[in-house]
């Protein structure tokens, strides 16, 4: 169904979302069919290919072109100052035409869309000179719907820097755009230094404006793919605002803008096993289609702690937690004997984690990586097991600019952007904006998993997860029906201040083989009462410890072994 979709050449009104889950075959099923149309119909077919890194696009151009015994594909490379001149990188726009299939990187579509120049990929020219229509854009994984950036003052300089140095003629006079983008610029600038500019709503200085067609031709043509973002950040934040926050008296403004409608340009088909539930789809610009039998997650365990959060801030502001994680960690990897276990955290944490788990890297049970946002990848497939050190949460400014750009902007309504902290943690305070939030959240939750391919794998794959908001469990839930999902409780204090059984486990921990305490000894030295010490003796968590320690009770003595 998903070939004879790909064949129709009627002009689509939305990119439709093939949402099969990893492992279910779809880039393979992608490579086959551009084998098989370039080499059976290479007079009438044409396509625009993207993936997710430049050694993907390679090798899937050698598999067409070997295949094919002719050149049908063509790779577009990125901009290296230190290898490329500007004549070659541009040479290979006009190079493409001539080839039935085109790729590029996820990274080059942003930039080609940002430039708005995506125009230039829909023809290719036949050997007799015909003109045909390449009309089919594929998209093996996301590529990114919604672009977000922070910007500050000094951000807004270097932008105007850039803009002068691009806007200089042959006979160095400026071009008469930058007098027009250096006003509006000049005031947005002065509301992030003001002392009176209030944290929330930024308004939109001027509605209508978009960048000037020859400023963004002449910065595509200077500059590459992160300095574009920061020109349609601006263009964004004067047209349209933003969220208006001071960090060490430092005023920044957050804005998130769309860019899929962009994509419309082609009959797009975008591959992406978590498009079900993948916030940036929240609206009724995608067809999404899933296959009616979902793989068999059965041998998957869920073991979800809901006592703590794990979240940046916790771990950043104690040292303390961070030790206890990292022993928590090590019994994890240690009660998994003859497997791999993947340790995913924040970016800032990775390196103490290396450190402090080397021995089990170095002996083959861990592997560490951070929290990305990454899409699919076979470069995890060894590991047997995960833990999520945290979840990874992008900030307030980011989801309330980018709920409102997603789903906001669509039925013209400006979204609260209040929030409050909960149980679950942070929850904000208009729902829509909220479940934005859960479901981003619980979709990089699944990618992390999927990394794993747990489907093809003949064992049980464990994943230990810290997160206390159910609704956004359920989510994670909804995509492994079949999996089990149980609650897991560390006798490590995490988190927060301890109470009076962590203080009986720090002591069971630091008592000496065959030393024997009375019972009595030891609620006085914890300055505990009598009453407390057996109230907790009768929990599991008690009784948890002992055995884990080696503690055994004689009366009212306790020994360890």
């Amino acid at each position: 169904m998903t070939f004879n979709a790909w064949l129709r050449d009627m002009k689509m009104d939305r990119p439709v979302i093939i949402g099969a889950p990893p492992a279910f075959g779809k880039s393979a099923m992608l490579a086959t069919f551009l084998r098989i149309m370039c080499a059976q119909y290479p007079d009438n077919f044409g396509a625009v290919v993207v993936k997710e890194r430049v050694a993907e696009i390679e090798a899937l151009r050698n598999q067409i072109n070997d295949y094919c015994g002719a050149p049908r594909a063509f790779t577009i490379k990125s901009f290296d100052a230190e290898q490329d001149n500007r004549l070659d990188y541009e040479e290979q726009f006009h190079k493409q035409k001539n080839y039935n299939v085109v790729l590029m990187t996820t990274k080059q579509l942003e930039r080609q869309a940002m430039r708005d120049s995506l125009s230039n990929f829909t023809e290719f020219i036949m050997e007799d000179g015909r003109s045909l229509r390449r009309s089919l854009l594929l998209i093996d994984e996301k590529p990114s719907l919604v672009l977000s950036h922070t910007l500050s003052a000094r951000n807004l300089n270097d932008f105007m820097s850039d803009v002068l140095e691009v806007s200089r003629d042959r006979k160095g006079k400026l071009k008469s755009y930058y007098n027009r983008v250096r006003q509006l610029v000049d005031e947005l600038r002065a509301l992030l230094e003001s002392p009176e500019t209030e944290v929330g709503e930024l308004s939109a200085i001027e509605p209508r404006f978009t960048v000037p067609v020859r400023l963004v031709r002449d910065f595509a043509e200077a500059y590459g793919h992160d300095r574009m973002t920061t020109l349609r950040a601006v263009e964004r934040v004067i047209n349209a605002g933003g969220e208006y926050n001071a960090f060490q008296s430092v005023g920044v403004v957050t804005s998130t803008h769309v860019i899929h409608y962009k994509y419309t340009l082609f009959n797009t088909y975008i591959l992406d096993g978590t498009g079900a539930t993948d916030p940036d789809y929240m609206s009724s610009d995608f067809h999404i289609v899933q296959p009616d039998a979902l793989l068999d997650y059965s041998n998957v365990t869920f073991r979800v702690c809901d006592s703590y959060n794990l979240s940046r801030t916790a771990l950043r502001q104690s040292p303390q937690s961070v030790e206890a994680v990292v022993e928590m960690t090590r019994e994890i990897i240690a009660n998994h004997v003859g497997q791999k276990t993947l340790v995913v955290s924040y970016a800032e944490n990775t390196e103490g984690l290396s450190e402090a788990l080397s021995p089990e890297i170095a002996t083959g049970k861990a592997r560490i990586k951070h929290f990305d946002g990454g899409r699919g990848s076979n470069d995890y497939v060894d590991c047997d097991n995960a833990i999520y050190i945290g979840s990874l949460f992008k900030g307030t400014p980011y989801y309330t600019t980018a709920s409102q750009a997603v789903i906001g902007d669509r039925v013209s309504v400006e979204l609260e952007r209040g929030h409050t902290m909960t149980a679950s943690g942070l929850t904000f305070n208009d729902d829509r904006v909220e479940q934005f939030k859960r479901a981003d959240i619980a979709v990089n939750i699944v990618q992390e998993t999927n990394r794993l391919r747990a489907s093809r794998k003949p064992g049980r794959v464990t994943i230990y997860l810290f997160n206390r908001d159910v609704e956004m469990i359920e989510i994670v839930r909804n995509h492994y029906p079949l999996a089990k999902f149980e609650e897991f409780t560390p006798l490590q204090k995490l988190t927060g201040k301890k109470t009076a059984i962590d203080s009986i486990i720090d002591y069971f921990a630091a008592m000496k083989s065959g030393e024997r305490v009375k019972q009595s000894a030891i609620y006085k030295e914890l300055e505990i009462s009598s009453k407390t010490f057996s109230r907790q003796a009768d929990t599991e968590k008690f009784k948890q410890a002992m055995v884990k320690y080696g503690v055994i009770k004689e009366k009212t003595f306790y020994t360890k072994e």
